[in-house]
């Protein structure tokens, strides 16, 4: 992997799930993912994991088995995966811990198998001039109402909420599934072994879906047009291995984010990141309040926000005043006769 390539800048014409997804994240890793395979041992624990999971599922859906045994599950797993010993297998660390999540998921109570429940279902739908693609870990469907289930098998905190991905999941299934009027959606976490959702999303929604997906497209349109695929600090910046543009990306390494500290030398750069964040701060802010004192301008504005001067002079308390007065007295002292107007605050605040 040569991560210096230039971007082809060449707009897709399919726009799968996992693109867009990335796209929301880092426009510029999700240009080069398209021209470059992803590197890193969790990538491959992850493709390994969802090839272990369809398999084992088919196996039990065609032996009409709802809740796998352990012994039948691994044996399916193995012949599915790249064995350790055969030619062209994968990582051993990568194939054994695929196995590994895959055991841990067959010892929760809430590991079963529909009777007509399908797995790896690709979907194609043609839309707003371009044609978007999914791959659904696991569907089901019990009369009007679609079951949907995805694997993750990352690092990433379970979602509070619904994500962008379950309603572009949802959109595929009620769009090729016309008498379907509800999906829920559910995130099962392989790492930790919790669950997300289930959330419920319905036919209604499609117009506010589908309002959401026509400006992804556009705005992904427009930056490809303009050849500007911006780069955007993450999660996905935590190291080299997880993005293939990591050492040509603008985003200096200061600025980018790490899912979690795990060691103390982690915990060190990261706090000398912030350092370095008030620093550049402080002085950011000085530059700015130099040059509004030079120009003669109160303040700066954007976004509707603002920074300098406020609009109204401050007040402080005259402590040496109050102090001097109460020795002198026991009683009768009047606070706001120690109340002093200062000049007005410079900082940043809501813009009038």
């Amino acid at each position: 992997m040569t991560a210096t390539v230039a971007p082809l800048l060449i707009e897709p014409r399919r726009m799968s799930m996992s693109f867009m997804r990335s796209a929301e994240r880092c426009l510029r890793r999700a240009e080069m993912e398209r021209h470059v395979e992803l590197a890193g041992e969790d990538a491959t624990v992850g493709r390994l994991y969802h090839c272990a999971q369809a398999a084992v599922g088919f196996g039990c859906v065609m032996r009409g088995i709802e809740r796998p045994g352990r012994d039948l599950a691994m044996q399916i797993a193995k012949r599915a995966m790249a064995g350790p010993d055969e030619p062209g297998a994968m990582p051993m660390s990568a194939w054994e811990t695929a196995l590994e999540l895959l055991d841990r998921w067959l010892g929760r109570p809430s590991s079963f198998y529909r009777a007509d429940e399908r797995f790896e279902v690709d979907s194609r739908i043609p839309f707003h001039g371009r044609v978007l693609s999914a791959r659904i870990d696991r569907l089901a469907i019990d009369s009007r109402v679609a079951h949907v289930g995805d694997h993750k098998t990352g690092w990433a905190d379970p979602a509070d909420a619904l994500t962008p991905q379950g309603r572009r999941y949802a959109w595929h299934i009620l769009v090729e599934h016309p008498g379907v009027d509800e999906v829920r959606y559910t995130e099962d976490h392989a790492r930790t072994g919790l669950l997300s959702g289930p959330w419920v999303i319905y036919r209604d929604e499609l117009p506010a879906i589908e309002e959401y997906l026509r400006a992804q497209i556009d705005k992904i349109a427009d930056a490809y047009a303009h050849g500007a695929l911006t780069a955007k600090p993450g999660s996905i910046c935590s190291s080299p291995s997880r993005c293939p543009v990591a050492s040509s990306c603008p985003v200096p390494d200061w600025a980018r984010e790490t899912t979690a500290i795990e060691t103390h030398g982690d915990a060190v750069a990261e706090f000398e990141s912030l350092l370095v964040l008030d620093a550049r701060r402080d002085a950011t802010v000085g530059r700015i309040r130099g040059y509004l004192e030079h120009i003669g301008e109160r303040a700066l504005a954007l976004g509707g926000q603002e920074i300098g001067f406020g609009t109204r002079p401050g007040t402080k308390l005259n402590k040496k005043r109050l102090a001097d007065d109460l020795a002198a007295r026991e009683s009768g002292i009047d606070l706001d006769a120690y109340v002093e107007q200062t000049n007005p605050t410079f900082g940043r605040r809501r813009a009038a």
